[in-house]
């Protein structure tokens, strides 16, 4: 295990965890415990309190006073939790950024991992394990409920999936290059979810490398935020039609347009042809016909899905197209 002071007379890169907190006290003496025990040592623990109205804060301040790299604050009003990252974010001051959630359990590897991976990336993300209230393994992987395997390589595929369905990747399982970060800060109004924002601006820009590991066990109960884990055939055609060009994607491309002054020819074709369908009559025969046309053409990318599933849904967009 590599300590604090090994790691400045070696020059290792230095890791902020970004950790919000609201009413978790359940939970996260777990998470803070996994967090202090990594064999690659974060230099320091950020936490911002979402105005807790349970015993969290009493929890922060005493592990706090045991260790000094745990650095914490309340905010004076309610943000909600994606604005709430942006301001832990925001707080950070090493190289790179962990996200963690307050009722997840680390691997003791899930910075180390990260950090040998991220290379030149903008986000390197890995897998996580689903597991119940009490910690107990459910037998699935996060990869597995989102279909991650069938997501071609290289940042355009992703984002292709990011915008057109759902995220994949999962924030409290990202490492994140500070310098990069701190030119999508803060989260503009009208972001969903702090890490869809994030994977979708890092596919786009400096590039978002993915690891098959575990790093980290993701606590399944009924006081999340996100209580939607398992996306079937009938969840997909359940979706409005063809209404897939959401605000909270928009809002990404925007972002990235003003922010980057400078993109690849693939991330700025992607980008044409996302406006271009925006130009279209809201849900009108053309505009339908054009997503369909997309699909398509970016099936496996958009919906990462078996050969029956691939059949079923391509058949029934095809229909509900006119």
């Amino acid at each position: 295990m590599i300590n604090k002071v090994d790691k400045v007379k070696e020059g290792h890169p230095s890791i902020s965890v970004a950790l919000c907190t609201y009413n978790g006290e359940k939970y996260l003496r777990n998470q803070l415990d996994s967090i202090l025990c990594q064999t690659y040592p974060a230099d320091e623990i950020v936490i911002t309190d979402d105005c807790s109205t349970d015993g969290t804060l009493e929890i922060i301040k005493e592990y706090a006073e045991k260790t000094a790299i745990i650095k914490y604050s309340v905010n004076e009003r309610n943000l909600g939790y994606v604005q709430n990252f942006s301001r832990a974010i925001s707080k950070t001051s090493c190289d790179f950024v962990a996200l963690s959630d307050q009722d997840d359990i680390w691997t003791e590897n899930h910075l180390e991992l990260l950090l040998t991976h991220i290379e030149d990336n903008a986000i390197c993300v890995a897998d996580a394990m689903m597991v119940d209230e009490a910690g107990k393994e459910l037998g699935i992987k996060f990869s597995e409920i989102k279909q991650n395997d069938y997501i071609p390589a290289g940042n355009i595929p992703k984002v292709y999936r990011i915008v057109y369905n759902y995220n994949p990747y999962q924030g409290a399982s990202m490492l994140i290059n500070r310098k990069w970060v701190e030119g999508f800060l803060p989260f503009p109004p009208g972001t969903s979810f702090h890490d869809t924002f994030l994977a979708g601006c890092a596919c786009l820009t400096k590039g978002l490398a993915v690891i098959p590991d575990v790093i980290n066990r993701y606590r399944m109960h009924k006081g999340q935020v996100s209580t939607t884990w398992k996306v079937t055939v009938f969840d997909e055609i359940r979706r409005k039609r063809h209404h897939i060009c959401f605000p909270n994607k928009q809002v990404m491309i925007d972002f990235v347009l003003k922010t980057v002054p400078s993109l690849s020819p693939e991330a700025t074709d992607f980008i044409n042809e996302f406006k271009h369908i925006l130009m279209l009559d809201h849900m009108g025969r053309k505009k339908r016909i054009e997503i369909l046309r997309i699909m398509n053409r970016h099936y496996k990318e958009i919906h990462s899905c078996p050969t029956y599933k691939y059949i079923i849904l391509r058949s029934l967009h095809f229909l509900l197209a006119f």
